[in-house]
């Protein structure tokens, strides 16, 4: 299990609260946090996103050519545990110090992968090379890696029975 630095934690905790307390407005606020991965040679079901809030989950697969590979989508609910840990991986001090763009995605078809993290009023998205390792936000890359392949599972097993 990652360790969780008290750092990452109280800076969640301080950017909620401005979103929360900070607006003029009273709307709640819906953070999401997604994960994906594309490959842009490639014959099937070659992007691959999920997309978690609180109160839902998305698991999306497609292919370049929709009337071959149409798009196949799961939704559901994260366990509360589960999105409890994905906040507790969240450091969004440390997303927010990587550059929007790491490497060469999905050059010579090697596929990209992305983090990304809306909250009301902005987000903060990062593409780097398909399977890399970014040492400050990993230990968010890597659970949202194991749900996407949780998902991928169930959806494809899902479409195999059908």
């Amino acid at each position: 299990m990652p360790t969780i630095q008290m750092y990452s934690i109280s800076s969640l905790i301080l950017i909620l609260g401005m979103l929360f307390f900070g607006c003029e407005q009273n709307d709640p606020v819906t953070l999401t946090i997604s994960s994906g991965s594309s490959f842009g040679e490639c014959g099937g079901y070659c992007l691959r996103d999920l997309v978690i809030t609180e109160e839902s989950l998305t698991y999306t697969a497609t292919g370049h050519d929709p009337s071959t590979y149409p798009p196949r989508v799961l939704d559901g609910v994260l366990d509360p545990t589960e999105w409890e840990l994905l906040l507790a991986n969240l450091d969004l001090q440390a997303l927010e110090s990587y550059a929007d763009i790491i490497g060469c995605p999905d050059c010579a078809d090697g596929g990209a992968e992305y983090i990304r993290v809306d909250f009301s009023d902005g987000f903060k998205q990062v593409t780097f090379e398909y399977g890399d390792t970014l040492s400050n936000i990993q230990p968010l890359i890597d659970q949202m890696r194991d749900l996407r392949d949780t998902f991928e599972a169930e959806l494809f097993s899902r479409l195999a029975a059908e």
